[in-house]
């Protein structure tokens, strides 16, 4: 009989500051995050109209890259480094990616976006995230060790 009226007056107690956690949890719950909106590659593309020319020097070695490119330019490791096919091989080390990093041609300019999930790009010494940061000549992209300088990026118009 004793033990019945001890879990008796255990319940009692119990029950209200349960519903008191319980409304305090719905009441007091954390706004949920605001997710950044992500800009797809269709909504960055300008309309085509000419190419883009970008010259980029490596600063620690003093190597010279130049690359005619039409919407999207994309810097890295391996990739295929033909004439104007947006590719642009910018060095061997296990630190650069295949597809480090993407320069797209937009409407207001020329915009940076980090392409790698392993390796970051940093443009101005600050890391680029989610958002594409837009360029101009002098700016410096930097990948692993290597820094690279925009020496000149420029719109060739056509015809």
């Amino acid at each position: 009989m004793i033990v019945l009226q001890i879990m008796y007056v255990f319940v009692m107690m119990a029950v209200p500051i349960l519903v008191a956690l319980l409304v305090a949890v719905r009441v007091y719950q954390p706004e949920p995050k605001k997710r950044k909106r992500k800009m797809s590659t269709e909504q960055l593309l300008a309309p085509s109209g000419g190419y883009w020319q970008i010259d980029l020097v490596n600063i620690v070695n003093g190597q010279v890259f130049r690359k005619v490119f039409r919407q999207r330019l994309v810097l890295g490791r391996t990739v295929n480094d033909f004439d104007v096919t947006g590719t642009l091989s910018i060095g061997t080390e296990s630190y650069i990616s295949r597809e480090q990093c993407a320069l797209f041609v937009t409407r207001e300019g020329v915009v940076l976006r980090n392409l790698s999930v392993s390796n970051a790009t940093m443009l101005n010494g600050k890391s680029l995230d989610e958002r594409p940061c837009y360029v101009r000549s002098g700016d410096e992209i930097g990948i692993g060790y290597s820094r690279f300088r925009i020496m000149n990026i420029a719109h060739i118009p056509v015809g």
